[in-house]
């Protein structure tokens, strides 16, 4: 009985590993918020990105065509990240021009968008059935970004 009180209180303790990325994480929480002026929208975007970047590996996984792979994962995580790199211009332009939604919610809106669309892709990927002309739309989409050298 002592002994697995004793195992328990030890688990409340973090190990190194874990106190290094609650830190990582609470920085990063505190720029993205003072750089973008956290909302809803914000958090929406935020949670779309993950859904993505989710729906993606499981494509991959799912799809007997695809397969994993950690170098298009870190550049999709990257492609991420610079989205927040731009909704942080947004909000720094909206700030310098003393306006508080000028830029950033078009900036933001455009990126859900586009993450919804690699969403519904990622599903198409998956063999989730999609509606004819979405399905229809996204090949579209899919061959512009062929010929201009884009895909993923």
């Amino acid at each position: 009985m002592m002994t697995a009180l004793l195992g328990w209180m030890r688990s409340l303790i973090p190990v190194q590993t874990e106190i290094e990325w609650g830190a990582v994480a609470s920085a990063a929480g505190a720029l993205i918020t003072h750089f973008t002026g956290w909302s809803d929208i914000h958090e929406a975007l935020v949670v779309i990105m993950a859904i993505d970047y989710i729906t993606g590996i499981a494509a991959a996984y799912i799809n007997p065509n695809m397969k994993l792979n950690s170098k298009k994962g870190f550049a999709g995580f990257c492609k991420k990240m610079v989205i927040l790199c731009l909704v942080a211009l947004s909000h720094e332009l909206d700030m310098a021009l003393g306006q508080s939604t000028l830029t950033q919610p078009f900036v933001v809106w455009f990126f859900i968008a586009n993450e919804g669309l690699s969403i519904l892709e990622n599903a198409g990927k998956a063999g989730l059935p999609i509606p004819k002309k979405l399905r229809e739309t996204l090949e579209q989409l899919a061959s512009e970004k062929e010929e201009k050298g884009e895909r993923k």
